[in-house]
């Protein structure tokens, strides 16, 4: 009841200041920018699509599809687990969870786990697709499971942190962290560590748990609330940690990016900036996509800004991935964008949709998958 007031009065609020900006005849929402001419190096070209009955609401649209071996899978919200020919995009097979899916599907060889809305967490067998067990949590499940070899690790919406048995389902322990009144709905999903798991909250904390028991091995705020009104004060961790070599790396909404000491949990380096969208990684530089939709590239070691791409501004990027010497994002007006990595500058671009491009793509080799708001999972490749 809490996390459903909670969202309603984020609504009430959206609706508020829409309303008094209908009063005033006036749109405050920056208009995205213009796209930029450029002489392409790549010219990706679209492999195949698929449409998928993802669910009707497709503005919670944000579940990332799944590259295991051939296969590449997805669920939707009406609890159909989709498995597709990465190649060709001809549907492998499906499975049913019968339950409203609230999570992205996490994979191994044993397991398929979603988690749903009622909080509810349901397991399949990845080799046949029957299901094997589900158990409950206090409240919604946002975030995809993480599976270490025999844990289900979930988080949901009320800051629980459950590890439960991947045999059986049954719970092995569980870690609670206060969260606000007032959160984005989002989740960003724990990181698997050597012996631990790290999480990201909406406090804009960050912690690292003991996978056996999960007792706290360290806890680091990465931003502090600042602001007279709730809406304000808002430092959501909804971008999904980054693990490089012995470093952390974390974003918060209306905060900052910070690198950490995976041992220790101390702050090597951070710098103002709020994302919610994502953060990818390669061997020297963490790539982030910050809320006005501008794109940045940090030096890992120091946190130096190597260089911000603006060029994208209000036009609703995704999270980044990375496809070889190149980092590419999707936005709200259905193009996905090709940028060199040494220098933001532009390197290829598709238009994809005449709809948004709702969630962070998936990468394979040089192939980029994408989910576009009008039901469509489409693959492009680099050329």
């Amino acid at each position: 009841m809490k996390t459903q007031k909670q969202f309603l009065f984020l609504v009430l609020i959206c609706l508020l200041l829409s309303s008094c900006s209908s009063i005033w005849e006036k749109d405050n929402t920056p208009p995205p920018a213009s796209l930029v001419q450029f002489k392409p190096k790549i010219r990706p070209r679209q492999v195949w699509d698929a449409r998928l009955d993802f669910g009707s609401n497709h503005e919670d649209l944000k579940f990332n599809p799944i590259v295991r071996n051939n296969d590449i899978i997805i669920v939707s919200q009406t609890g159909t687990i989709t498995s597709l020919n990465k190649n060709n995009g001809r549907i492998q097979w499906k499975a049913e969870v019968n339950a409203t899916v609230s999570s992205g599907v996490a994979v191994n060889d044993q397991l398929l786990v979603v988690g749903t809305k009622n909080g509810e967490v349901i397991a399949l067998s990845a080799l046949d697709h029957r299901p094997l067990w589900r158990t409950s949590t206090d409240s919604e499940i946002l975030a995809t499971p993480t599976l270490s070899s025999n844990l289900v690790i979930v988080k949901s919406i009320d800051g629980k942190i459950s590890a439960f048995s991947s045999a059986d389902g049954h719970l092995v322990w569980r870690h609670q962290e206060v969260e606000p009144n007032l959160i984005l709905r989002g989740a960003s999903i724990p990181q698997l560590a050597p012996g631990a798991v790290v999480v990201g909250y909406a406090s804009g904390k960050v912690e690292k748990l003991a996978l056996k028991d999960g007792h706290v091995l360290w806890a680091q705020a990465i931003s502090m609330p600042d602001g007279a009104f709730a809406i304000q004060r808002m430092i959501d961790i909804d971008a999904d940690p980054i693990i490089s070599d012995d470093r952390v790396f974390a974003a918060t909404y209306q905060g900052k990016i910070a690198g950490l000491n995976l041992g220790s949990g101390r702050v090597y380096w951070d710098h103002d900036l709020s994302s919610y969208a994502g953060i990818a990684a390669d061997n020297s530089r963490i790539y982030v996509s910050d809320a006005k939709s501008h794109l940045w590239a940090f030096d890992q070691r120091n946190g130096r800004v190597v260089w911000k791409q603006t060029q994208l501004e209000a036009r609703n990027i995704t999270g980044p991935v990375l496809v070889g010497p190149y980092v590419v994002v999707g936005d709200g007006e259905g193009v996905l964008h090709w940028l060199n990595t040494e220098d933001g500058s532009f390197a290829g671009r598709a238009q994809v949709s005449g709809t948004a491009i709702l969630t962070k793509p998936t990468a394979d080799d040089r192939t980029v998958y994408a989910i576009t708001r009008d039901g469509y999972l489409t693959a492009y490749v680099s050329e």
